[in-house]
């Protein structure tokens, strides 16, 4: 059972996939530091341009663990090794994730900067990790107001929406395929293949046939 008030959670497509962290870090980071640039602009000489506040990053260090124990923050224990699969699969994604910590005011998009991790020596099955996270802005087109007569500039706000879904991955079956062999294959994880299956709407794993395509999940 949960120990803490506050949980850790990451989403990726639109909220589609999430991944709850089962152990809470001693410590989370939050760094944001002044990002104003001053530029020369032909004519009024160096002005500043105020920029709207700085990327957020986000890190800590914990631990994923092989079995469970009593400050574990999930009902359920997933296998590490599937955890970190999944996260090395969002950060090579090109897309940006939600990173949500309950009761607190980190709740934004971002990307996965780094996610280091290695077996716990003395402690089967459990792996270490530390990960980093950067906040991600969708890329705008913005106009700069110029203020000739007291030399400085600004850039307009503007509403901005991140769109972090992903389209489907998809697989031509050929010759003696099979669903088991394909989520090996193409997913990392055999015992996947119902997922497949359930995408695809396939009743039975054998009522596949050469030349389907086959939607993978992300």
């Amino acid at each position: 059972m949960p120990t803490n008030a506050y949980q850790i959670w990451l989403t990726f497509d639109g909220e589609k996939q999430k991944l709850q962290f089962p152990v809470h870090p001693e410590k989370i980071k939050l760094k944001q530091g002044s990002s104003n640039q001053s530029v020369d602009i032909v004519g009024l000489g160096e002005v500043t341009i105020m920029q709207e506040k700085p990327e957020a990053e986000v890190s800590w260090s914990s631990f994923f663990p092989g079995n469970p124990f009593p400050g574990m923050q999930v009902a359920s224990l997933t296998w590490p090794e599937d955890i970190k699969f999944k996260i090395k699969t969002w950060m090579g994604s090109k897309k940006p994730c939600h990173l949500i910590v309950t009761g607190t005011k980190i709740n934004l998009y971002c990307t996965i900067e780094r996610f280091d991790c290695d077996e716990e020596g003395g402690a089967v099955g459990d792996m270490n990790y530390s990960i980093t996270f950067k906040e991600y802005r969708q890329p705008t087109i913005r106009q700069v107001k110029v203020d000739a007569a007291a030399q400085t500039a600004s850039v307009p706000k503007t509403e901005e929406r991140t769109d972090n879904t992903v389209a489907p991955k998809t697989y031509n079956i050929v010759s003696g395929d099979c669903l088991y062999n394909i989520a090996k294959k193409q997913l990392g994880n055999a015992s996947k293949w119902p997922e497949i299956a359930s995408m695809n709407g396939i009743k039975s794993p054998y009522t596949i046939y050469p030349g389907q395509v086959l939607k993978l999940p992300t």
